[in-house]
């Protein structure tokens, strides 16, 4: 019947009692229990490697492994119904064995997990309730368990099913859901509903649930309004990265294709250029053409496809296409023809058109690689140093060369194979015959420059050999010729070494000159004096280069005592003929130039003969002066150097004055020199009273510009008669010894300070 409990026998246990045998042949206790008959060495070795005993209670092992019930991922513990490992019947059966839990656990079926259909166990499940029986020797268990069969009528026996419990959830109040196990809890009040310290009885007000339901749908519905809202501005912003991720895309496949069609038009250039460089070995006659032509696809390219040209390097590949060209014209260059010059220029000049790109550079050192070995060649084997007119060609090529080669090259090709050779030839040159060293040096001079200066000691000394071996009162065309031998170096020397130059060679030579100059009333030769004449600067005919006053101090010393002295003579002639006399005199007056007869001390040297002649017209005695009679006396060589460093010391004078007046001009054009301005111009004055007159005018005219705010800097290398040139404010200046040179129309003219600072306001 119903309701009652009925045992249910187990699987196969109708058969007997299941018997395991397995572990039970052998008592694990009994396990190397023989070491007691020895010194425990195994033990002692186990426990060093970590052994603690075996399993079990008793060490007697287990009768089975652990089983694993792996938790479905991202759920809790004790949550959904989940039976965990340890829960399970097996693994319970084993923690017993190992003592962990009473011998003898009241189970209760509800535990045992879920069984088959009609309250019977499974196989596995016997065995696991009856895994113990294996044990040899395991005690019995006198309590069976039972499945109980619940009745259709309950503890009553009617067969009536029970009751279910009712599950009533609270929604009302704000403190949350409540579980209520009757509708009879539902007369209590909900916290937060009542209004007073009364609480109200029996059943809630109608409508309250309603209403805090639908505040509920209301916070619901607001809460996913505002999910909704958020997700919907993630959506927009990413819509428009997304838009923005396309325009960048469009974008990036719009360079794509634009560097493609750059490329495919590059690819064409190059083609085309190169057909061009093969076309040049081919037929040289289109050479040149073909050369302008890849110049200006490279040119184009540049200017169209400037990434593509600068990442594929093509300056390197214009420089192949054009090397073939180069190195056509290079083997057929020779150095010593006439259009050598012509040549070297045209060749750099036919990729004149890639200027400013890279591909010019690599073509100038390329042309440069092979034109310096030639060129060094031709220096070394073809030129004639010795020539005026393999001079002149070799310092047109060398000059040319400049604009094809590079700084250092150019340097080095020019200290290594032009200044020595041209030294060699200098110290080789004999006293007599061969060409003019003038003809074969200064052609060099615009191309070398300051590096020439190593070679003009030689040249100075040679010179210096050759003047002294001429002959200059034998013709008196041999004057003339001295003259051109030195005067092309004038303003080329330095100043200091050609003063130098003149009073140790040429005055000491003309002095005797000079001094053997015949004075004879009946026979007078005049050419020797009147290509004297020309040695002074700034005289017609030959540039001159002597300073007036050295020559005057030659005819005060070597001329005109010996001239006072036939002039005495004569007058104390019998019979002499003062109308000759007088017109002798006036011819010489009239021969004397200028400079000459203005001169102080001529003058006096014409008044003491002018006094004589009148003396004798007189009938009155008359006589030499003595400062006369003792230049006749003392010789022609200590009275000129007497003379000379007196008149230098008057020239000085003069130079000091002409320096003051200008001092004085500054003064006045500023409306009146402050005192640092006027403490500096009297300093300079002192410098000047020094004798280092070029240096005060340089630094007074620098003075003066800074003053005024006028820029005044050297102008580069550029010289004019071995002086600096400056530019001071628009206009270009150089300063000598004496004053300041101001350039007009292409020349120097003289000009004083204050007429520069109008000149350069106005």
């Amino acid at each position: 019947g119903g309701g009652r409990a009925r045992r249910v026998a187990p699987p196969g246990a109708a058969g007997g009692r299941h018997k395991n045998k397995n572990l039970k042949d052998v008592d694990m206790r009994r396990l190397g229990s023989w070491e007691k008959y020895t010194t425990g060495f195994g033990s002692k070795m186990l426990a060093k490697m970590g052994f603690k005993g075996r399993l079990g209670k008793e060490e007697q092992g287990v009768s089975r492994h652990l089983e694993v019930k792996v938790r479905p991922g991202q759920m809790g513990i004790g949550f959904g119904g989940f039976k965990e490992a340890s829960q399970l019947k097996a693994n319970k059966q084993i923690e017993r064995e190992l003592g962990h839990a009473p011998e003898a656990e009241e189970e209760d079926s509800d535990d045992q997990g879920p069984r088959r259909k009609g309250g019977k166990r499974s196989s596995i499940e016997f065995l696991v309730d009856n895994s113990r029986d294996w044990k040899k020797g395991a005690k019995k268990k006198s309590k069976a368990k039972a499945e109980l069969v619940i009745g259709d009528a309950g503890a009553g026996g009617d067969g009536a099913a029970p009751p279910q419990q009712q599950v009533i959830i609270d929604m009302r109040g704000p403190s949350g859901p409540k579980l209520l196990s009757s509708l009879d809890d539902l007369g209590a009040e909900p916290e937060g509903l009542a209004s007073g310290p009364s609480t109200m009885q029996g059943p809630p007000p109608l409508g309250a649930e309603l209403l805090h339901n639908v505040n509920l749908c209301v916070d619901i519905l607001a809460s996913e309004m505002a999910t909704d809202k958020q997700a919907e501005g993630s959506r927009e912003s990413r819509l428009a990265r997304l838009q923005a991720e396309l325009k960048d895309a469009r974008a990036h496949r719009s360079r794509v294709e634009e560097r493609r069609s750059r490329i495919t038009l590059a690819r064409s250039v190059l083609v085309k250029a190169d057909g061009l460089s093969k076309s040049i070995a081919e037929d040289a006659s289109v050479a040149v053409e073909a050369v302008g032509e890849i110049c200006r696809l490279a040119r184009a390219l540049h200017r169209d496809c400037g990434d593509e040209y600068a990442a594929f390097r093509v300056d390197f590949l214009v420089a192949s296409f054009v090397e073939p060209y180069l190195i056509t014209q290079v083997r057929s260059w020779e150095p010593t023809a006439k259009d050598a010059t012509a040549t070297l220029l045209s060749v750099g000049d036919a990729w004149a058109g890639l200027e400013g790109l890279r591909a010019k550079v690599y073509l100038d050192t390329m042309y440069a690689a092979r034109v310096v070995p030639a060129l060094r060649q031709a220096l070394m084997n073809d030129w004639v140093a010795e020539s005026a007119r393999s001079a002149r060609h070799m310092a047109r090529l060398v000059e040319a060369s400049r604009l094809v080669l590079e700084g250092d090259q150019w340097e080095a090709l020019a200290d290594s194979a032009v200044v020595p050779k041209l030294q060699a030839a200098v110290d080789a040159v004999a006293p007599r015959g061969g060409e003019e060293m003038h003809t074969w040096v200064l052609p060099w001079l615009p191309v070398l420059g300051k590096k020439l200066g190593t070679v003009f000691p030689s040249v100075r000394q040679r010179l210096a050999s050759r003047f002294r071996k001429m002959d200059l009162a034998g013709e008196p065309a041999a004057l003339l010729q001295a003259l051109s031998l030195v005067q092309p170096f004038d303003g080329v020397f330095d100043a200091a070494a050609m003063q130098g130059f003149l009073e140790r060679v040429v005055l000491s030579k003309l002095a005797k000159l000079v001094h053997a100059v015949e004075v004879d009333p009946g026979n007078q030769k005049l050419d020797v004096l009147t290509n004297l004449f020309k040695w002074v600067k700034g005289q017609e005919g030959a540039g001159g280069i002597l300073e007036a006053y050295q020559l005057l101090a030659l005819l005060e010393v070597d001329f005109f005592p010996r001239w006072l002295e036939v002039l005495h003579d004569w007058l104390k002639q019998d019979g002499v003929v003062l109308k000759e006399v007088a017109q002798w005199y006036s011819g010489w007056k009239s021969f004397l130039p200028a400079y000459v007869r203005d001169d102080s001390e001529v003058l006096k040297l014409l008044g003491q003969g002018l006094g004589m002649m009148r003396s004798a017209t007189k009938k009155e005695a008359f006589a030499l002066d003595g400062g006369v009679r003792e230049l006749l006396r003392q010789g022609h060589r200590r009275g000129y150097e007497a003379a000379l460093e007196r008149r230098k010391r008057q020239r000085q004078e003069k130079l000091q004055q002409e320096q003051q007046r200008q001092q004085q001009e500054v003064v006045a054009a500023n409306g009146g020199a402050t005192s640092r301005v006027g403490d500096r111009l009297r300093e300079e004055a002192k410098i000047a009273a020094s004798g280092m007159v070029g240096v005060a005018l340089k630094d007074m005219v620098a003075s003066v510009a800074e003053q005024e705010g006028i820029p005044f800097f050297p102008r580069g290398s550029k010289t004019v008669e071995n002086n600096q040139v400056y530019n001071f404010g628009a206009r270009q200046v150089y300063i000598d010894q004496k004053v300041i040179m101001l350039e007009r129309d292409g020349k120097y003219e003289p000009v004083g300070l204050s007429a520069l600072l109008r000149e350069l306001k106005s």
